[in-house]
Order: C-alpha cells, then sequence, then structure tokens
C-alpha cells in the first residue's frame, strides 16, 4: 500500500507542476491583450485627431472662400453703381524725417548737433550726450 500510496502522490506532484506553469502563460496572455487594446486605443486618438485638423482646415478654407465671395459680390455691386472701390494703397508723401527737435522746429539746420556727430563717428570734436541725470548731478 506503501508504494501506491508514493506512486500516486508522485504523479499528482508531477501533474501539479506541469499544470503550474500554466499561470505564467496566462498572465503573458492578459499582457499581450492589454497592450493590443494600448495600441489599438493610441490608433483611434490619433486617427480622431488628425480627423479633426482636417475638419478645422476645411473650415478655414470654407470661411476664406465665402470671404473672398462677398469681397467680389461687393466689389460687383460697387461697380454696378459707379462707385468704385480702390483698393489700390495710397501713395503718401515722402517726407524726410526729421533727426532731432531742432529740425522740426526750424525746418533745418547747417551745422550737425553733438549727437549727431557722436552717432556719424566723428568723436573728437564732440563728447557723448549727457543724459538728464548726470544734468541734475551737475547742477548740484
Amino acid at each position: 500500500m506503501k508504494k501506491v500510496t508514493l506512486s500516486v502522490l508522485a504523479a499528482s506532484l508531477l501533474l501539479f507542476a506541469s499544470c503550474g506553469g500554466g499561470a505564467d502563460a496566462e498572465k503573458a496572455k492578459q499582457d499581450s491583450i492589454a497592450a493590443a487594446a494600448k495600441a489599438d486605443s493610441i490608433s483611434q486618438a490619433e486617427a480622431a485627431a488628425a480627423e479633426a485638423a482636417m475638419a478645422a482646415e476645411k473650415a478655414t478654407a470654407d470661411s476664406l472662400a465665402i470671404i473672398a465671395t462677398a469681397d467680389s459680390v461687393d466689389a460687383a455691386n460697387a461697380a454696378a453703381k459707379g462707385n468704385k472701390k480702390t483698393t489700390t494703397k495710397k501713395k503718401e508723401d515722402k517726407k524726410e524725417e526729421p533727426k532731432n527737435k531742432f529740425d522740426a522746429a526750424s525746418g533745418g539746420k547747417s551745422q550737425p548737433s553733438k549727437f549727431d556727430k557722436v552717432i556719424s563717428g566723428d568723436k573728437k570734436d564732440a563728447p557723448a550726450p549727457k543724459s538728464k541725470f548726470d544734468r541734475v548731478l551737475e547742477k548740484k
């Protein structure tokens, strides 16, 4: 009887050891299913984002087309009424801007200022212009 019990015990131990590895296989199967589901959800999110971008681009193109149509209709109506809209830029008179306050007040001068000399590179004759802070310190 001892031999039969030992042989049944050995067989059950072998059976248990061989089936025990099935838990790892089941876990690996569950992991692969989860990874496939994650990849699928990522691809769905990317597809939705691409679709939204295309919809926004189409909406922008549609609104630009509507604006262009409205502009052409307005231009046609204005031409029909004889009130032709000018779409060209107005020609502005090119005036020389005064270089300093003296030029703006008197309309011009014969000698450049000390500041103009410093900017142009004539540093021999003109010291650097003083700031308001330097003038206040000199007065004290």
